[in-house]
């Protein structure tokens, strides 16, 4: 055992007053660059600070002293010092914090501020120098004070005060640098609102229930659709190019004029039966990916993004550039009001992954609007046989977690493999699937029976409209 491993293991750290805890401890890097440094130097250059006998600066050169054998230099905190609060706050090197973490440790500044603040006001009562309504002070004011001491806003301060009081973790977690208050505050929203539906809906025996509608033109059966009902639709409707979906390729081949008529009425359709915070996702080609835009804006539909999905392995062109993207629209009811799940579009940044960066926000970023998606062709396992326009299943299980809840109806106006279905039934979705091919639908249910069951009607999926 080497001499620092017996030393450390005889000395212990001091115990760490809690007015300490109010900043961030230093990152591993920065306590290894403090640890050589003392090693270089043999000793440490300031003393520690204590304040009743535990530690109230210095807690890290502390508990180096001890991985060191390294005496250990104390000085006793001076009342002649000022406030400890405002004693701590001056050995802060706040400058390298981010905002949520100067807003969380304005927090610990302002509630011990208070804490002192009342503990005189009891000590001058009791010598008779001040009035009994006169008890120092407030949260308001501190939080005032604290915020301009770390050079945040009082608002900012406030949202980091909720913070600890709803998830004590949540918020050491966000002091400590490792999530931002942003992020933290979406998490607790999102379990509350997990608790809700938990409390509020039956819990499914299985994933979820799902009912395929007979074969029917797309226009017809979303209209049989109770309004308001769908949280989320997604649509990857034929493109008007020829393809054989059991009816001949004629019968996508459609003059340009009647095409864009039946694709506007089914938008239309499709908007009717969103909740009003609901949204509509549609997959279309380069030919149609302009009129679609503009039919579904015109039918009072907002566009929140304009996502490229480009594919490996893209269609070769004999006289032109490759077709290697589609175009994936996301359209919304109404902008001021979505459900958009943060978690499910999240990811690491290039700071993170590729650079070591201390900057990178270490909750990562959402996903850019350029989506880069493996094309399903043979022999993926993924892939079912025969059928000519499968898409892959994981973009879409994204897109269901992010713009629905469990429980929530999704819809595909073109059910074709049953892949929307997948994904919603696996996270706890119910779903509607429409098609025109009876075989694609029998093929289908047998998929979806294996993630989800079957519903013998629309009644079933007791999913009501939402006014």
């Amino acid at each position: 055992m080497s001499k620092e491993a017996m030393t450390a293991k005889a000395m212990k750290p001091l115990p760490v007053h809690p007015l300490a805890t109010i900043l961030p401890r230093m990152s591993d890097g920065e306590f290894a660059a403090l640890k050589d440094n003392v090693r270089t130097v043999g000793r440490i250059v300031d003393p520690i600070v204590t304040l009743d006998g535990k530690v109230l600066d210095g807690r890290h050169r502390d508990l180096i002293c001890c991985e060191l054998g390294i005496e250990r230099r104390t000085v006793e905190f001076k009342s002649s010092w000022g406030s400890p609060v405002e004693y701590v706050y001056s050995k802060a090197c706040h400058r390298h914090m981010t905002d949520s973490q100067k807003a969380c440790a304005a927090v610990g500044v302002m509630e011990a501020r208070v804490v002192d603040g009342k503990k005189r006001s009891a000590e001058n009562l009791k010598k008779g120098t001040r009035k009994i309504a006169d008890s120092g002070p407030t949260i308001g004011s501190s939080a005032v004070v604290a915020a301009g001491m770390f050079g945040v806003s009082p608002r900012y301060v406030d949202y980091a005060r909720k913070l600890k009081k709803l998830d004590g973790k949540l918020f050491e977690e966000t002091l400590q640098g490792r999530t931002t208050l942003p992020r933290a505050f979406r998490v607790v929203r999102r379990r509350e609102k997990m608790t809700a539906l938990k409390a509020k809906k039956p819990v499914l025996t299985i994933a979820g229930k799902y009912f395929l509608m007979p074969p029917g033109d797309a226009v017809a059966r979303l209209s049989e659709l109770p309004r308001k009902s769908a949280r989320l639709i997604f649509a990857d409707p034929p493109y008007n190019i020829g393809v054989d979906y059991g009816r001949g390729a004629a019968a996508d081949k459609l003059e340009p004029k009647a095409y864009l008529e039946w694709c506007t009425d089914w938008l239309a359709e499709g908007r009717d039966v969103l909740t009003p915070d609901g949204s509509l996702w549609l997959l279309i080609n380069d030919e149609w990916a302009a009129q679609l835009s503009m039919a579904a804006t015109g039918l009072g539909l907002h566009l929140r993004n304009w996502i490229i999905w480009v594919e490996s392995f893209g269609q070769n062109c004999s006289d032109k550039f490759n077709r290697t993207k589609r175009h994936l629209f996301y359209f919304v009811r109404d902008p001021k009001q979505v459900v958009f799940n943060h978690d499910a579009f999240n990811r690491q940044s290039a700071r993170q992954v590729l650079y070591n960066d201390g900057r990178a926000n270490p909750g990562g970023k959402l996903w850019d609007d350029v989506w880069h998606v493996n094309r399903l062709v043979e022999p993926d396992p993924e892939r079912i046989p025969e059928f000519p326009t499968q898409l892959r299943c994981d973009p879409i299980k994204a897109i269901v977690a992010g713009c629905s809840d469990p429980d929530d109806l999704v819809v595909d106006p073109f059910n074709g493999s049953g892949t929307t279905g997948e994904a919603a039934l696996s996270q706890e979705r119910n779903y509607v699937g429409i098609d025109l091919s009876p075989k694609w639908l029998g093929l289908a249910g047998h998929r979806l029976g294996k993630v989800g069951h079957a519903a013998q009607s629309l009644d079933e999926l007791e999913r009501k409209s939402i006014q």
